[in-house]
């Protein structure tokens, strides 16, 4: 039986970060979709329909909270999960950030690759 190749849209302005993301996610057998900001994560989670949604919090054009908002006011998409990657510097808004924004999750970066992958894993094939 062929296993599902799961959908991750990563969102982040910082074109490195993207890079790193995008190999970590492909060497498990990810897809990878990506966007530059909020605004691109909206029109992408609505054309590619990703199985999780990474999302930067600071971003030109439009910021990752807006974008979340966004997503979760949209009947078919508000059950993507959404984890929001931060620096460390806003680690200290957490709570705040995940209640405004609506995400699952909060990941700091930067963060090891181990746990990077471990949490997703966690949400799109917990079983495995």
């Amino acid at each position: 039986m062929k296993r599902k190749v799961f959908k991750v849209l990563v969102v982040d302005d910082n074109e490195p970060n993207l890079k790193v993301f995008r190999i970590l996610l492909q060497s498990k057998g990810y897809e990878v979709i990506e966007a530059l900001n909020g605004d691109e994560a909206v029109k992408y989670a609505r054309l590619y329909h990703p199985d999780l949604i990474l999302m930067d919090i600071r971003m030109p054009v439009m910021d990752g909270i807006t974008a979340t908002k966004i997503i979760k006011e949209d009947p078919v998409l508000k059950n993507i999960p959404v984890i929001a990657l931060t620096s460390s510097a806003m680690s200290g808004s957490r709570e705040q950030i995940m209640k405004e924004g609506g995400f699952e999750e909060f990941l700091t970066k930067p963060i090891s690759a181990a746990s990077f992958l471990e949490e997703i894993k966690n949400y799109l094939n917990p079983d495995s």
